[in-house]
Parts: structure tokens; sequence; C-alpha cells
């Protein structure tokens, strides 16, 4: 392959043909001759002047010598060379029989920005995925025997399906024969990006269970990412807490069937999903799936009774709404959205409301009413309503048989 004769073999059955240059033209001379494997061909008899000696491709060989330096004339690979009379002047053709191999890359889905990288036989050398039909690279005029061609890893790509002129090859690497001149091979390499889902963590302003425009996104809440094994759910790469942009990814996942959850905090209660704070999906190559997680601040607001003496049952009416306590008892409302709520005790005539205290927030106390505004997550406000029973005075008629002034008895 060095475009040199070093004592090489002839090689018979190829046409040669000799061209004259007259009046800037190319006339054939002399008929076309076909080599011979033990002996050179001549030309003889010919004219002073300029000539083209010419050799007709085939297929399969490439040439070699004179290879670039070639003069091309109707597709015939040629020697310029100048005759005066008396010379004899050998022409030397040097061909290759070799064969090509071409590898082809498809990405699923295309990705102009990743390159595949090969070694083997043939080299290193890169190919990208952002051709629809496949990037393709050809390395020709090679000798004929065993070439192996193996892709490194991808990452999170995986190399599913291989095949070698239209045979399918296990594995990572191609290992291909040229057993003839001019035999061409294609190896196609189709790789499939791994699953992948991007969480989106946000703030359900609205309590209606979906992301509206303009809710903002929540930093800093954990995500886990399980997939089915035989029944069983196994978390697989470790947890990760959303970022500023209320969002974090779990890439190059293998398909299957999965179980996305969240970390509930102090405070919030899940509105996307409705129930419970896993979302369970299925995942194949080359999905990008967004997965919305929805939470809404909440509060408690705990109504107590205190009366003196602790007996009786009292009604109480408002935003809650309608519910008893007996003198001791109490109620929790949960989970309660941002906003006010009032609660009023209805007051019976034999009982004295003596005052409302709460802990926890803002309040309103108006007579017989409290008003409570839950404005921070997990926010807990207790409102007792103290009550003391009214005096009773106890009238008792008697007549005074014996008039001394006191009740006897008998009397």
């Amino acid at each position: 392959l060095n475009g040199e004769y070093d004592d090489e073999p002839y090689l018979a059955d190829w046409v040669i043909s000799v061209f004259q240059k007259v009046d800037d033209a190319w006339q054939k001379v002399q008929v076309s001759k076909v080599t011979k494997a033990d002996k050179k061909i001549a030309y003889t008899g010919l004219e002073n002047g300029t000539y083209l000696v010419c050799e007709h491709p085939q297929d399969g060989w490439y040439n070699t010598d004179p290879g670039d330096a070639a003069v091309m004339h109707d597709d015939l690979i040629c020697k310029e060379v100048e005759l005066t009379y008396g010379d004899v002047t050998d022409v030397i053709f040097g061909n290759h029989n070799g064969g090509s191999i071409t590898i082809v890359k498809e990405a699923h889905p295309t990705a102009e920005w990743k390159d595949f990288e090969f070694t083997g036989d043939l080299g290193d050398f890169t190919l990208d995925g952002g051709n629809a039909d496949g990037a393709t690279i050809t390395f020709d005029e090679l000798d004929l025997g065993e070439y192996s061609i193996s892709e490194l890893n991808p990452g999170n790509w995986d190399l599913l399906d291989l095949t070698c002129n239209g045979e399918v090859v296990e594995g990572d690497t191609a290992t291909v024969e040229l057993t003839e001149p001019g035999q061409e091979i294609v190896c196609t390499f189709k790789n499939y990006k791994r699953p992948q889902v991007k969480i989106y963590k946000y703030e359900d302003a609205n309590y209606n269970g979906q992301m509206d425009d303009g809710e903002a996104l929540l930093e800093g809440w954990d995500m886990s990412v399980y997939l089915k094994v035989e029944d069983e759910w196994q978390q697989v790469q470790r947890t990760k807490p959303t970022g500023a942009n209320g969002r974090v990814d779990f890439t190059s996942l293998e398909p299957g069937d999965y179980r996305i959850c969240e970390t509930l905090q102090e405070g919030w209660i899940a509105t996307e999903p409705a129930e419970g704070v896993c979302q369970e999906l299925s995942l194949d190559y080359t999905e990008n799936v967004p997965v919305y997680f929805g939470n809404a601040p909440i509060g408690t607001i705990t109504i107590v009774k205190d009366a003196y003496p602790a007996k009786g049952t009292f009604k109480f009416e408002g935003d809650l709404g309608d519910f008893e306590l007996a003198a001791g008892e109490s109620t929790i409302f949960e989970p309660l959205e941002f906003g006010k709520y009032t609660v009023s005790e209805k007051v019976s005539s034999n009982w004295h409301l003596d005052d409302i205290t709460c802990e926890g927030g803002e309040v309103e106390v108006v007579d017989n009413a409290v008003t409570v505004a839950i404005v921070e997550p997990g926010q807990h406000v207790t409102c007792t309503f103290h009550n003391k029973l009214k005096s009773t005075v106890k009238v008792y008629k008697y007549e005074d048989a014996n008039y001394n002034g006191v009740m006897d008895d008998g009397e």
C-alpha cells in the first residue's frame, strides 16, 4: 500500500488502453490489451508524442499507483508519458484489492450534542447522534481479514440493536471479516436513551390539585424513586431535594414500573396526587416524563371548653360548622387552608362567657366570637372558651306555725 512496485506479483486480466494527444484531443491507438500474470504487455511502433497509458478500473480494487497523481480520462486511470524514437518506457500501475466497512450510528431520540465513541481495529473515532438517518463513517481500501469495532460505554444510552449487513450481532462489539475484493460491510449501532423523569414541586395556592400559572415552585423537598422488582419496590438512586427552580431530575433509569414519592413536610398537605404522597407510572426507552407534586400549606384550630363548675354541654357555630362540647372537652379542625375562621359560642342563659383566650396565632375576640387567621404552614391555634355558671337564688315560703320566725321540721 505504499504506491510503489516492490517486486510484487503481476495482476492478470486488467485492460490497458493507450491514447495519443493529437490536436489537443486524445485519440486511442492500437487495441486495448489485457495483462498476463507472468509477463508485461507492450505497445510497440509508437510515434513521437504525448501519450496516456490507462487502466480500466475493476470493482473491489483501489488504485495506489499513480493514486492521487492519476490523470483521469473517460473514467480511466492514466499516466501521461512523453515518447521519442528509440525510447523504451515502463509504465507501472499499482492496485490493492481492499474492501470497505461502514459504521452507522442511530440514536433514539436524535441528539446532535451527543458523541458516541468507538474503538478497535479501525482506530478510535466518534459519531454524533444528531442525524435521523444515522451518522456514518466509511473505512475503505482495507486489507482482507478480520476487524473488530466496539462502542465504548455511552452513559445513559443503551445499545439495543447491532447489525452487520442485516445480521444481528450480540453485545457491543462487531467482529466482521472481509473475504473478497470489493466486499462492503455496513454495521449499524442503534442506541436508545434511558428514560428519565422531571419532577416539579409547586405550592397549590388554590387547592385545586393542578399546577396553574403563577403558582410558586418549592425548593428543598425530598423526592425518591422506586423500581418494581419482583413485586417489591426497591429504591433506585439516592433521595434528591428539589432545586431553586422547584425541579429535580432522575436520569438514566431502566425501563419498568416506578413509584415516585415525596417526603411530606409538616404543615402541608398533598393536593397532587390527591391521595398519598406517591405516584406510579411506567417508563420506556426515550421517554422524558414530567411528574407534578402539588402541596398546600395547612393549619389547625383547636377549640377547648372550660366551664366552672365542670358540667353541661355547650353549642358552637361559625366557619367551622356547628358542633357541641361538654365541659372539659376539646375538638381540632384540620387541615385548614390559609384564611380567617370565626367561631361563636351560643351562650345559654344560665352561663356567663367569662372570656376567650387563644395561643398560636393572630386572633380577634368580639363578644362571644373569636376570629382566627391561619397565615403560615403548620400554624396551630388553640382557643379556650371560659364559662361560669350564673348564680341562683332559691326562695322557700313556709307557714310559721309556732310563730318563732324559723322554719322548723314539719312546717
